[in-house]
């Protein structure tokens, strides 16, 4: 599993290079589940060598049964990922997104002078389909993550307190408040394939 959209990919990449057939990267919700490890840190204190190859790696004891609604997205593929635009509030981002995923999506956006297909709804309907609640907060931190960006957050972990997702891009910060989903305030997307 990896914390890292972008190490995912790369993982994903070379199984497909390997000639593993019907790949799949699944986004997983691991805040507060028990028996995660990092393994680059396990790999220092193994005293590994080329550690740097587990970096944005972690480990997973037991199963992810699919009644925990942990699972956020599903998303297939064999091909080169493509191009594609996710809006969260009114910023534009783009993704690079397997061409499965994205494919029979009809609604395009322009994103630096280019028109791209915006997966924006399908991400949505995925996360609804398989966690059966519409979790902005969920939403919003799988959306950071595929587009690489950092991000903060602070606000109360009780009922529907806020949380305010800072966005931090170089000498830019853009603010996402989130009101209407219980806050998941250290949690971040981690992928498998």
């Amino acid at each position: 599993m990896f914390t890292n959209w972008a190490a995912a990919l790369k993982k994903r990449d070379w199984y497909i290079g390997e000639h593993v057939n019907n790949v799949v990267i699944v986004a997983v919700w691991l805040k507060g589940f028990p028996g995660v490890y990092d393994a680059y840190n396990i790999t220092g204190a193994l005293d590994i060598d080329e550690r740097d190859v587990f970096l944005h790696e972690v480990l997973v004891r037991g199963p992810i049964w699919a009644n925990d609604y942990r699972i956020l997205a599903i998303l297939p593929d064999s091909g080169k990922p493509k191009p594609a635009v996710l809006s969260l509030v009114s910023f534009n981002l783009e993704a690079r997104i397997p061409p499965d995923f994205i494919s029979g999506v009809r609604e395009k956006t322009e994103i630096m002078m280019n028109l791209r297909p915006n997966a924006t709804k399908r991400l949505q309907n995925e996360v609804f389909s398989l966690t059966g609640t519409r979790d902005d907060d969920k939403f919003y931190r799988l959306v950071l993550s595929i587009v690489g960006l950092g991000y903060t957050s602070e606000g109360s972990n009780k009922g529907t307190t806020p949380t305010i997702i800072s966005l931090v891009s170089g000498p830019l910060r853009w603010c996402i408040l989130s009101t209407d989903t219980p806050s998941q305030l250290e949690g971040m997307p981690s992928w498998t394939e």
